[in-house]
């Protein structure tokens, strides 16, 4: 693989002082090879003055893909620029419904904000699609033996989401969660 060969080459090179351009490409390097997690270590150390403009988004997805969701959104929030804020939540969004599970929920905050910004079927579907999913995986953590996780703030969350939602689908939806919820 190219980028495995290209961070081989690159980590040879890697020394203290490396310049915000080189932690760049290795940090880039990594991530696109799948090593997410030291590519998000090398990425942090780039000064936040740095011109990548992608630098946001490469840490996204390095947080989304080492399970961190929740970070990739803390940035989204943090997040000024308009044009980032919309390409922060289509990453959220997306990656974090491919990985499915616990990061469902952070997928249906992100489609929900963007059917804020724009009215459009798709990221309805995706509100719905990932609360859908992330109370499946509610159903499933909960039906383990030694479950502890508690998701009722979340899932309340997901209710309110849906609730929202001007369609007769989501409100059964939330309907349903409520009621699991409550006889749980």
């Amino acid at each position: 693989m190219l980028y495995d060969s290209t961070s081989h080459y690159l980590s040879s090179s890697l020394i203290k002082g490396s310049t915000d351009d080189f932690k760049w490409n290795y940090g880039v390097c990594l991530a696109a090879s799948g090593n997410y997690e030291d590519g998000l270590d090398v990425l942090m150390t780039i000064s936040q003055e740095s011109s990548k403009s992608d630098l946001s988004m490469w840490i996204a997805k390095c947080y989304i893909m080492t399970n961190n969701p929740e970070s990739a959104w803390d940035l989204y929030l943090n997040t000024n620029d308009p044009d980032k804020e919309l390409d922060l939540l289509m990453l959220i969004a997306e990656e974090s419904y491919k990985l499915g599970r616990f990061q469902f929920f952070y997928a249906a905050k992100a489609f929900n904000a963007l059917l804020k910004l724009e009215d459009s079927a798709s990221f309805m579907d995706g509100v719905i699609g990932a609360s859908v999913g992330y109370f499946r995986h509610c159903i499933y953590v909960n039906s383990q033996m030694n479950a502890s996780e508690d998701h009722s703030e979340t899932l309340a969350e997901i209710v309110d989401i849906l609730e929202e939602l001007d369609s007769s689908k989501s409100k059964r939806i939330a309907s349903i969660i409520s009621s699991w919820k409550d006889e749980k």
